[in-house]
């Protein structure tokens, strides 16, 4: 699920997320995250 907000400039929500996706991230493996859903 990602938010985003629209040409009209309302809050949406889309299942559509390989756009925001990177492969560029400060994390290595093994390191240790925390997140929310």
């Amino acid at each position: 699920m990602a938010l985003y907000v629209d040409k009209s400039s309302r809050l949406c929500a889309t299942m559509k997320v390989y756009p925001y996706l990177s492969t560029r991230t400060p994390y290595v493996v093994g390191d240790q995250v925390k997140g929310r859903v």
